[in-house]
């Protein structure tokens, strides 16, 4: 069993372009779907239906901050279904041209695969500044250097079970750090400790998985149309998620 979680909230969020292509694109991948909220009009819930997602709406109650305490939602809701495969990704600036499910299949069936945006640390404002906040609070003793990689907080792909415990930590962690900051920044702090367990991969854009906007712009992956389709440099077949 595949499944694909997001989460949309507002009326701007669901009623942008940006979403509604996300929805369309992904119709090409093989997976029960499911968007989280606490606040979506009905008409998109209605749209979303039609579309074959499901909707878990959250109560407000338990929503403070919405891109961290996703991660406590769908911990809760995916302790129902332990065996699955579960990707997830943002809901908005990101498409889809191939079904990721079968790259990881095919590649690494079993592993938390995390995505590494295709850039060089130092050369991300948002990632160091994000560190410099995040890690403020922590004693000197647990502060850690996070200029190895840049992780993408919204895409990640991995069996339920470990996917539910993974989750939770992000959200755990994001508790304690400054309001200031993504729940990317919980991520590439404990990336220092997730790197140990051989349970997680971390893939790049030449893996052909997810290619992210920020290495696009900056440069650091390039591009080609063929057709309808968008290719890295030098590969034959079209990426699966852009993020």
């Amino acid at each position: 069993m595949n499944i694909l979680i997001t989460w949309a909230s507002g009326d701007s969020f669901c009623n942008s372009s940006e979403f509604q292509f996300f929805v369309l694109t992904s119709r090409i991948v093989d997976a029960d779907k499911v968007v989280f909220t606490h606040d979506m009009p009905v008409e998109t819930e209605g749209w979303l239906k039609s579309e074959g997602f499901s909707i878990v709406r959250v109560p407000d109650s338990q929503v403070e901050y919405p891109i961290a305490d996703r991660h406590l939602h769908y911990w809760r809701y995916l302790l129902n279904y332990p065996d699955a495969t579960v990707l997830h990704t943002d809901a908005r600036d990101v498409f889809f041209q191939r079904d990721p499910f079968a790259l990881y299949d095919k590649l690494w069936p079993g592993k938390l695969v995390l995505i590494d945006e295709g850039m060089p640390p130092s050369s991300n404002g948002f990632h160091l500044i994000e560190q410099f906040e995040f890690q403020k609070p922590l004693s000197e003793k647990f502060q850690r250097d996070c200029r190895q990689h840049v992780v993408n907080g919204g895409t990640l792909i991995g069996p339920s079970r470990e996917f539910a415990r993974h989750v939770f930590n992000i959200w755990s962690v994001s508790l304690l750090g400054s309001k200031d900051c993504t729940d990317q920044a919980a991520l590439n702090y404990l990336l220092n400790y997730f790197q140990e367990d051989p349970l997680y991969v971390i893939t790049v854009p030449d893996d052909n998985f997810c290619v992210t906007g920020e290495a696009v712009k900056d440069g650091y992956t390039k591009l080609e149309i063929r057709g309808n389709e968008i290719f890295i440099e030098g590969k034959d077949e079209p990426f699966c998620i852009f993020h």
